[in-house]
């Protein structure tokens, strides 16, 4: 083995261990406050402006890669910023932890922490919807029209096909295309039919039970995440505390990453190195 690869890795494992410390550190000794109640009700993200928490992987068929689940638009809002997408992918709202309004226009801003430039700029104007990458080929099909009501969401991506929601009182109906969905009330919670069975997305006391895969309990000023199907005497996948101003989140190693909120701009520094921030250039509600 090269003396050089060697080297590296000693320094890897020595800088990763002293990240871990200083989360271990940071969150042993900070003023925790409380989370807001859980809550699990039908929603929807068409923007992708998440930070995951969780975010599923697939195996590609033909190279046999192991690529990013793609977020799904529909889910569940579970409170405290939280969005489960119906692929699995939980993850924290931008738009929610910025406080801003879908139905009126805003633009958020994407900034590169280490290359220290703008990356992209979401701009939602007049029922339209931007996303502008700064760079002409990644702006090929960057638009949408979006609406947004109480009872009704159309979404039109120009491409194939427009999403609708419509929302009722104990039905989330929600179509693409030729392909109709329901998201239908139960006692506890909500259920969603398939050909083979069902999908339950359950509230019991202070634990939300999704899908079968995960459980999240909150207790207050901690918030675990498992593994439903290991449940029993297990470590949570994922733990998230707080203070007034940050947000950590970290695993049994104590790997992770922490959000910095100030007034109307959240940043994510993952591992000890700050990452993005994003940030309200103009919001008209």
């Amino acid at each position: 083995m090269p003396k050089r690869f060697i080297f590296i890795l000693i320094i890897s494992i020595i800088f990763t261990a002293c990240v871990h410390q200083y989360y271990m550190s940071a969150v042993s000794g900070m003023e925790k406050t409380d989370f807001q109640e859980s809550e699990l009700y039908p929603s929807y993200e068409f923007f992708n402006l998440r930070i995951d928490v969780i975010r599923q992987v697939k195996k590609n068929e033909e190279t046999g890669e192991t690529q990013l689940e793609s977020y799904n638009s529909v889910g569940f809002y579970l409170g405290n910023g939280l969005f489960y997408d119906l692929n699995r992918n939980l993850s924290f709202s931008v738009l929610d932890m910025l406080g801003v309004n879908v139905y009126g226009d805003f633009e958020i801003v994407e900034y590169n922490e280490i290359f220290k430039r703008i990356s992209t700029r979401y701009i939602k104007k007049n029922n339209v919807f931007i996303r502008d990458h700064n760079n002409i080929l990644l702006n090929i099909n960057n638009k949408m029209d979006v609406f947004f009501s109480d009872s009704l969401v159309i979404v039109d991506n120009g491409i194939f096909f427009s999403t609708k929601i419509t929302l009722e009182k104990d039905v989330f109906n929600y179509s693409s295309g030729l392909i109709n969905n329901k998201i239908i009330r139960q006692n506890n919670g909500w259920y969603r039919k398939f050909l083979l069975g069902q999908s339950d997305y359950l509230k019991i006391d202070n634990n939300l039970l999704l899908d079968y895969t995960y459980t999240i309990s909150n207790l207050g000023e901690t918030i675990h995440i498992y593994n439903s199907r290991i449940r029993k005497n297990s470590r949570p996948l994922q733990t998230i505390e707080q203070t007034d101003s940050e947000i950590y989140v970290y695993n049994r190693y104590y790997s992770g990453f922490k959000i910095y909120k100030e007034h109307n701009k959240i940043t994510v520094e993952r591992d000890g190195v700050k990452e993005v921030s994003y940030y309200i250039s103009t919001n008209n509600e």
